[in-house]
């Protein structure tokens, strides 16, 4: 809520490219092998669409945000795409949507934290002191150094011995997981204050209570989701994919790109099994996971291990230059392959 000056806007938003060099990472295509490439140059011009003369605009603004987030990418030309959505005199959206192979869910909050930066400097006429921010080839380089020192070799191994197997076929609610399409549908589930608080008062106590609290809730939403898939496919031995954010460096905090990496977690439930003694066993694996999930070692994870996904998300947006602002997720209606469920 607020007035944006779209010129501005969108001259800040092209100096965040000229500052970043996963916006102006392209894929192409050599010999049937993709490789990527970063440009020197991407010129962007952040359209302004103005439906404050709508009868509806907050309906109008849905309809072509959902529209336009399902146009696909052509990947050797740009990997993402942005419009400026005027509502009314003070109140905007600002779409972005970026290829999944560029950003992740913290990569979009340091983007829309740098556009806030920049815009207030371009509304100053200082955009020019924009200063140079840490590159995602930085990490890239030093990631590959990693893996070849000790810890690194170790966690690669880890996960090299520990799935070198294919994940048993998955059945939810009698029927197969397998998708032969990216299509999928988003069901969006309001847990409400009171059952917030609740989860949040059990993450707290033992032996879910940790070093913090977003990892206990994760403690508790793995055990959840382990017992359910239990439940609903009839399996007792299960394996789900989790995110690690990849981001160990203060600099990696503040870094456009695409770090995470899906490691898998397993669990074996047995008959006399409770939801206790399920948390007891999801804990010391999860402990794992953190052990060993460092940059580079999903490499050898087998890509078909597990089609369920828990994806805990805990990030932040801040307000655009004073000016309270929400972010919300738009489903484009297609997700990963090979992923029958993914709980987010």
């Amino acid at each position: 809520d607020g007035t944006i000056e779209a010129s501005i806007f969108s001259s800040a938003f092209q100096r965040v490219i000229d500052k970043s060099d996963a916006l102006r990472t392209i894929f192409l295509e050599r010999n049937g092998e993709p490789f990527q490439r970063i440009i020197d140059e991407l010129r962007f011009d952040t359209e302004l669409i103005d439906i404050s003369e709508s009868s509806s605009p907050d309906e109008t603004a849905e309809l072509l945000l959902k529209q336009r987030a399902q146009t696909q990418f052509v990947l050797d030309e740009r990997m993402f795409d942005s419009a400026l959505f005027q509502l009314d005199s003070d109140r905007y959206i600002w779409f972005i949507n970026q290829h999944h192979l560029i950003c992740d869910a913290w990569s979009c909050a340091v983007l829309h934290q740098r556009l806030a930066e920049y815009y207030q400097l371009a509304l100053a006429n200082r955009l020019e002191e924009a200063a140079q921010p840490p590159q995602f080839q930085d990490y890239r380089i030093a990631e590959n150094i990693g893996r070849k020192n000790p810890e690194g070799i170790q966690a690669t191994q880890y996960w090299a011995e520990k799935f070198t197997h294919q994940r048993n076929e998955l059945e939810l609610y009698g029927h197969r997981t397998d998708p032969a399409t990216t299509e999928t549908s988003r069901i969006s589930c309001e847990i409400g204050r009171e059952r917030s608080a609740k989860l949040r008062e059990l993450a707290g106590k033992a032996p879910l209570k940790s070093i913090s609290q977003d990892l206990s809730l994760f403690y508790l939403f793995c055990t959840l989701l382990f017992a359910y898939i239990h439940r609903v496919s009839g399996q007792d031995d299960l394996v789900i994919g989790s995110p690690s954010h990849s981001r160990s460096k203060p600099s990696d905090k503040q870094t456009l790109g695409l770090f995470i990496e899906l490691f898998p977690l397993q669990l074996s439930i047995n008959p006399g099994d409770t939801f206790r003694t399920l948390i007891d066993a999801v804990i010391p694996e999860v402990n794992q996971l953190l052990r060993y999930a460092l940059p580079g070692a999903s490499s050898e994870v087998p890509v078909n291990c597990y089609s369920v996904v828990l994806n805990y998300l805990n990030v932040q947006f801040g307000d655009f230059y004073g000016m309270p602002s929400r972010a919300s997720w738009i489903h484009p209606g297609h997700g990963d392959w090979g992923h029958a469920l993914r709980l987010q």
